[in-house]
């Protein structure tokens, strides 16, 4: 399969592009299109997350997951907001799983009130699902950011321009091989969960598609304000435990993690082999 036809089975339906300096000029340049078409100041965001370039603008952040503090923010600001930029599936700090039901009701919100709905895909697009974050979870974006470049599924964008298929080349994958990784990913993190379990450690996996992250927490985290349920220390132990074993981990547990396309079931096999004994010690 050439490269062209692959990248149409990949991305979500597409009418128009614009390919931009950088990604943060992009997701400016996004979001003042999206002011010029509302005729709108103020730009959501979600807290947790940081934007050097949108310094300038007028944003409002609130939670993750929190459709009340949405519909609060849109009865405060009514008329006044202009955009939702976010990660659909936040990955900036560690993965975090959408509720059941929110980003139909923050798209649902978004109709109602008027305002764009800014997806930031650059991680999830091709990992979450193929199609990203918004294929998987149903829900319509205006404009999605992927790098350095928006996608709009309707021609919102005043440039349409010939796509780089470059700009994709290091992250696509077929869908047989997206399927295999999705489900070397399920197999550790299942993994991961039960040895957990049976050596009563508090260890959390979020997983989505080929996404996941590790957890030393009672519970799952439902926004990057629930950081401090977690217990470092207990991390850094279990880290420790399996560099003995030579497995590296990220030292830090607020981290979004990708098995590289290269790993084998044989390998993931070994990991769990040595991560039952790692939890044992961390008891």
């Amino acid at each position: 399969m050439d490269t062209a036809n692959l990248l149409n089975k990949l991305l979500p339906p597409t009418q128009s592009y614009l390919t931009c300096a950088d990604y943060q000029s992009a997701l400016k340049q996004g979001l003042q299109l999206a002011q010029e078409a509302t005729h709108k100041e103020y730009i959501l965001t979600l807290e947790g997350t940081s934007y050097p370039t949108l310094a300038d603008m007028s944003l409002l952040t609130l939670p993750y997951n929190d459709v009340s503090a949405l519909e609060e923010l849109c009865q405060e600001y009514e008329g006044q907001i202009a955009a939702f930029l976010l990660e659909p599936v936040p990955t900036v700090q560690g993965l975090i799983l959408p509720h059941y039901g929110y980003l139909e009701e923050v798209s649902r919100i978004a109709q109602e009130q008027n305002f764009w709905l800014f997806f930031d895909e650059t991680t999830t697009l091709f990992q979450a699902s193929l199609g990203g974050a918004q294929t998987l979870y149903e829900v319509e974006p205006q404009l999605t950011c992927y790098r350095n470049l928006l996608l709009s599924k309707t021609e919102l964008l005043p440039l349409p321009l010939p796509l780089q298929e470059e700009s994709f080349a290091d992250e696509m994958l077929t869908p047989e091989q997206h399927y295999d990784l999705e489900s070397l990913t399920a197999i550790l993190s299942g993994g991961l969960e039960r040895l957990a379990r049976q050596q009563q450690l508090p260890l959390q996996i979020h997983r989505l598609g080929t996404l996941y992250s590790i957890y030393m927490s009672e519970r799952p985290l439902e926004d990057y304000a629930d950081y401090g349920l977690c217990d470092p220390k207990l991390y850094s132990r279990f880290c420790q435990e399996l560099l003995e074993q030579n497995i590296q981990l990220p030292e830090s547990q607020f981290t979004t993690n990708i098995l590289p396309p290269s790993i084998t079931a044989e390998a993931i096999e070994e990991f769990l082999q040595k991560t039952e004994l790692a939890c044992s010690r961390c008891r």
